[in-house]
């Protein structure tokens, strides 16, 4: 037993596979073809008990090393040989250094500093000691020798085990994200000149990619990495269109707003961003709710007012609704097929009656068909306080279309009285004036050589009435009073001076029908 406990690692890794080889040819004599049965059985039982004396003893030897196994790796870095001290001196060195590390990452013009203490970094020493030395100490015999005799030849690398917050790193690559990442720009077509505006590569940085980077570098000797960040290729590019043959403005609506409101335009230039370009295929349907997505703070939405059960109420993504009022006026002229739509429950300003169109995320969406034989661009673009919507094709038709409403009825308002205290007995004073409702009935007309080809029903909308409100004294009234119905009338929508629409739109006093730019196929 001397024989082999005397064996450095090297010497008993060299006898066993010494001893293998000569195993290996023995077992092959004993198989040569016309060896004695009897002489083949003994031979492999002499093998047997030698081999098992052999591998007993040395294993008893290896097993029971003093030493961390050779191969077994921290970071790179062979720990063979160290006792077990050496090795938890070496990995609390290790700690020691990361704790003080400073990195520097950089993006082109930009760089971050990031120090440990950011995201509340440290190594653990203990726990990482204890698992290098746990190595080729645990399990059967037989599994201890395979693991020690794989680090030898292969090597292992023991993980480091390390403790960071989650929610800082996190936090901190964010920040680096909101100032590099650039979200792509498909081609798209001008809606002034028609000609090919060419696409932008967007980028992203890479947070796994740079999450990992970072943790290993606490631990590596470099300070200094560049930022992973990838390329995003947009979905449409200026050789897409050309090939599309997308060259016709079939429809053009343009509405407007006030561009002082800045919450409010935010919503409607992001909801523009996010629509042009869009390149429909024939039979492709598209949707408003999966093309603009969820409207939340979180993708860049504001609060603005918005119409919510009738009321005009504070809510995230106000506006957005004219960017889809606006975008189905540019459809209906361009002939799409409409899918769904819905009108607001109350009359907008930015567009006519019957010529709306609301989207709640979730619940209501707006849809429309490409029945062309041939992709159909659609294209969206803010300037100033106008809303632009267009529709490029192939025009092969020659037809027009034209949108007419009609069987305009006028829904009375009810009058909601409300006790006033500070008011004498039976005075009466009006707080909110209200406003009618309406119905309508939308018609889009096809035509040629100026004459009428087909007619097609979009849709029969109403428009509830806003109640006046009156404050009584001396009354304790609360319940709406609906007023008999007034003679039915085509008189357009009106509103009292400085009174808010539908979709936080200001009205002007007395509104006379609207006349809104609305261009058709030629």
């Amino acid at each position: 037993m001397r024989f082999f406990g005397a064996y450095s690692d090297e010497g008993q890794s060299q006898f066993f596979e010494c001893f293998g080889s000569g195993l290996i040819i023995a077992l092959r004599n004993t198989t040569a073809k016309g060896a004695n049965t009897a002489m083949k059985k003994w031979l492999i039982g002499i093998i047997a008990l030698i081999f098992a004396i052999v591998t007993g003893a040395s294993a008893g030897v290896v097993l029971n090393s003093a030493s961390v196994f050779a191969g077994v790796k921290v970071d790179g870095e062979n720990l063979g040989g160290m006792s077990r001290g050496e090795m938890e001196n070496w990995l609390r060195s290790k700690a020691a250094a990361a704790a003080k590390k400073k990195l520097t990452f950089y993006y082109q013009d930009i760089k971050y500093s990031v120090d440990p203490q950011q995201i509340e970094y440290s190594l653990d020493a203990a726990g990482t000691a204890e698992a290098v030395w746990r190595y080729g100490r645990e399990g059967s015999w037989w599994h201890r020798i395979k693991s020690i005799y794989s680090a030898r030849v292969h090597g292992y690398e023991v993980p480091v085990s390390i403790h960071y917050s989650e929610e800082r790193l996190n936090k901190l690559l964010a920040q680096w994200a909101g100032k590099i990442d650039r979200p792509p720009k498909n081609a798209s077509l001008s809606l002034e000149t028609g000609k090919i505006i060419p696409e932008q590569i967007g980028r992203r940085v890479d947070i796994e990619q740079n999450k990992e980077q970072l943790l290993r570098m606490l631990r590596e000797k470099s300070a200094q990495s560049p930022i992973c960040v990838q390329e995003v290729s947009p979905r449409i590019s200026a050789s897409d269109i050309e090939k599309s043959g997308v060259k016709d403005l079939l429809g053009i609506y343009t509405t407007y707003f006030n561009s002082n409101d800045i919450n409010r335009t935010t919503n409607i230039r992001l909801a523009a961003e996010k629509i042009n370009g869009i390149l429909l295929q024939p039979g492709e349907v598209f949707s408003y709710n999966d093309i603009v997505g969820p409207r939340d703070i979180q993708y860049g939405f504001k609060e603005a007012m918005e119409i919510v059960d009738g009321e005009l109420v504070p809510g995230i993504g106000g506006g957005v609704c004219q960017a889809s009022s606006t975008l189905y006026n540019a459809v209906l002229f361009a002939g799409l097929q409409i899918v769904e739509r819905t009108n607001h429950s109350k009359p907008l300003s930015y567009v006519p009656l019957g010529r709306d169109a609301t989207v709640a995320y979730g619940s209501l969406d707006f849809k429309f068909a490409n029945n062309f034989s041939v992709p159909v661009m659609i294209l969206a673009e803010v300037q100033g306080n106008q809303l632009k919507m267009g529709v490029f094709g192939k025009d092969t038709s020659g037809e027009t279309v034209q949108i007419a409403v009609i069987n305009q009825r006028e829904i009375p308002q009810g009058i909601t009285e409300r006790a006033d205290p500070t008011l004498k007995a039976g005075e009466k004073k009006v707080e909110e004036p209200g406003s009618p409702g309406y119905e309508v009935t939308a018609l889009r007309i096809w035509q040629r050589n100026g004459k009428e080809v087909r007619r097609e029903v979009l849709s029969t909308d109403q428009y509830l009435p806003t109640n006046t409100i009156v404050r009584v004294g001396g009354k304790s009234l609360n319940d709406p009073l609906n007023l008999p119905p007034a003679a039915t009338t085509m008189a357009p929508v009106r509103q009292e001076p400085g009174k808010k629409g539908a979709d936080g739109e200001k009205l002007p006093g007395k509104m006379k029908e609207e006349k809104v730019r609305e261009q058709t196929r030629n």
